[in-house]
């Protein structure tokens, strides 16, 4: 009977509780303390039930010979030597008195008491306390109030006039508390260079050349039909198209029908093909739009990463200061410092010594969670 790593994939309600507790109990019939397994689950009403059904197994076990049955199934130890009344009554016995040894707990739990044990290389205070949604959001618009006193009039509106896609509005504050709950996340699980990724389009008209390809468009000829009077389709798009340009509403511009048909080089455009000079007009005025979206893109993109890196030094500050933190940044604590990834200090700090890992509900694990969770995995499967 040998526990081997193992991977299931299951659905809700087809019997994980089962699976996880089973084999729960059969590293425990092959002699491991429960306090070398960790099994984790996502909420406390799992845990709770994963540890009601290894204790109510073994204990039914000793007196009901079909809870006997599916207790060996569940372990895959069909042998009556190693499970058994006796045996069931036996490990019962041993396992009683050490109930506060089971690790069998949330991951926020686990990931709390880890950043506590870490709690000074982490720069967290020892007498912190896990906030409600209602405190934490006082905390964030705390945290903003203080970024907009101390940054620079002038830096603060360069970084607002672009993180509103260049049209500020009056709500500044509650839009950037709205924008902050998803660009934390990004920035944490995103490399510097990312935000670079996109570079600010060249070959750019100036001012001069523009305005000159403008005037020159005003002027050109508008297609007629077999009556000799103006495609009606034709000169309404033109004057959308002048419109357009003329308030640099470039997504507008790409956007047009005529347009996007010069773009994707299709030359037909309300029964006839589009005229030459259209085409030739028309192409530094597409390139142009692309350009200088591809330059407020990435405005946009370095306005967003200096705004968020701001928010995150001030809002961490005051939750150090108050001593209050949210479930979520002890695993954030924890990956950024690499602390559980020090295998024997790790070990020696927390207690115990993990020799086996349930991670109930995989799927759900956030990155962050398993850069912290994985050096353990690697040391658990290098011991097999």
């Amino acid at each position: 009977m040998t526990a081997t790593p193992e991977v299931i994939l299951a659905s809700a309600g087809t019997g994980k509780t089962f699976r996880l507790a089973g084999r729960f109990l059969k590293l425990l019939f092959q002699g491991v303390s429960p306090d070398a397994i960790l099994a984790t689950t996502f909420t406390r009403k799992a845990s709770g039930e994963i540890l009601d059904r290894v204790l109510s197994w073994l204990s039914l076990a000793i007196h009901d010979k079909e809870q006997l049955a599916d207790l060996r199934k569940a372990t895959d130890c069909f042998d009556e030597t190693i499970i058994n009344e006796k045996t069931c009554q036996s490990l019962l016995t041993q396992l009683i008195p050490c109930l506060d040894s089971f690790n069998v707990r949330t991951l926020d739990s686990f990931f709390v008491e880890a950043a506590k044990v870490y709690a000074l290389e982490l720069g967290m205070p020892t007498g912190l306390s896990i906030c409600e949604e209602e405190e934490d959001e006082r905390l964030r618009a705390d945290a903003l109030t203080k970024l907009f006193s101390q940054t620079k009039p002038k830096r603060m509106g360069s970084m607002l006039f672009h993180l509103s896609g260049m049209a500020p509005s009056r709500s500044v504050h509650d839009k950037s508390l709205e924008l902050f709950k998803n660009a934390l996340d990004i920035l944490r699980n995103s490399e510097k260079d990312a935000w670079e990724a996109i570079q600010p389009g060249k070959d750019l008209l100036d001012v001069a050349n523009f305005s000159t390809l403008l005037e020159k468009l005003e002027e050109v000829a508008v297609p007629v039909t077999l009556n000799g009077g103006p495609r009606k389709n034709y000169r309404s798009n033109k004057e959308k198209i002048i419109s357009f340009l003329t308030e640099h509403a470039w997504k507008k511009f790409l956007n047009n029908r005529i347009v996007i048909r010069i773009r994707d080089q299709d030359n037909k455009f309300d029964g006839i093909d589009i005229p030459n000079e259209w085409k030739e007009l028309m192409s530094p005025f597409i390139s142009h739009a692309q350009n200088s979206l591809l330059g407020n893109l990435h405005a946009r993109n370095s306005a967003l990463c200096e705004f968020a890196t701001l928010f995150r030094d001030s809002y961490q500050e005051l939750k150090q200061r108050r001593a209050s933190y949210r479930f979520e940044d002890f695993p954030n604590a924890l990956a950024d410092a690499q602390k559980l990834a020090e295998n024997k200090h790790a070990s020696f700090r927390l207690g115990r010594t993990i020799q086996h890992l349930l991670l109930d509900e995989f799927q759900d694990t956030s990155v962050t969670q398993w850069q912290v969770l994985k050096p353990i995995v690697e040391r658990v499967i290098s011991q097999r």
